[in-house]
């Protein structure tokens, strides 16, 4: 409970359901990698009203911009159990047109990331409301399944009408022992969408009570169905490989409520 002591949290209403805020997620698995795709190709899924700046490789491919997936299964939150799978363009928080090495580097790998949300399928309504109310993400229903063997994790978004495949990452199951130093491992996902014609920021505060990171894995593997969700996806160029794949099976986490920019 130390990780959510510093935070109160106040009743709101997702529709007919009563919920908190900020929400607590007392127990979740993530899985996540992030690969590069074509600049050209995925820059026309930001917002054109926006000055949105995608990072990038430059100045060693700056042709090459950065998206991140992530799967989560939430096994107990605030609004009960449910999984999630998340696409989110990476974005330079400095909304400059050029980054040094080292601050590229900083973005992508330490534990503060920015993207903006292109998709964000879940598996409840309560879940699909709450982030269509209050942050406008681009959410839809489906069906998300975990599917574990010796050692791997694989993670499939289905259609839950006719189950045609959406999308599926797999990465390697990792044995790590737990970490009990809260202390410089927090990640901070900052998601944007727009939300009353507007650009919206809200924080989404991770802690990794076990986690392993791997650069450069070559057993991670994104693949996208034929599925109409898949489309806009599936000729952006993507990378061969992952850039980073995180695994990180116990995890804590707390969403806040948006911000307008």
């Amino acid at each position: 409970m130390e990780f959510f002591a510093p935070y109160k949290q106040k009743k709101i209403y997702i529709r007919n359901h009563t919920a908190k805020s900020p929400l607590f997620y007392k127990s979740l698995n993530m899985m996540g990698a992030v690969f590069t795709v074509n600049l050209d190709k995925v820059i026309h899924l930001l917002p054109k009203t926006l000055n949105l700046i995608p990072l990038t490789l430059a100045p060693f491919a700056k042709q090459r911009a950065i998206i991140g997936i992530y799967c989560f299964e939430y096994k107990e939150t605030d609004i009960g159990p449910y999984n999630e799978f998340s696409i989110a363009l990476a974005l330079n928080p400095t909304k400059t047109n050029f980054l040094s090495a080292f601050e590229i580097i900083k973005n992508i790998f330490i534990e503060s990331h920015h993207g903006y949300v292109l998709q964000m399928p879940v598996t409840t309504e309560i879940a699909y409301w709450g982030g269509v109310d209050y942050f406008n993400f681009p959410k839809y229903i489906t069906n998300i399944q975990f599917e574990d063997t010796l050692t791997t994790r694989i993670c499939n978004v289905y259609d839950r009408n006719n189950q045609k495949l959406i999308c599926s990452l797999e990465g390697e199951k990792i044995s790590i022992k737990k970490n009990k130093n809260l202390t410089h491992k927090i990640y901070k996902f900052n998601t944007y969408s727009i939300l009353q014609e507007k650009l919206a920021h809200a924080s989404f505060l991770i802690n990794p009570l076990n986690q392993k990171k791997i650069y450069f894995p070559k057993k991670t593997k994104l693949t996208f169905g034929d599925h109409e969700k898949s489309l806009c996806f599936k000729n952006l160029d993507w990378s061969q490989h992952a850039i980073q794949y995180i695994y990180a099976p116990d995890c804590e986490g707390i969403l806040f409520e948006p911000e307008l920019n």
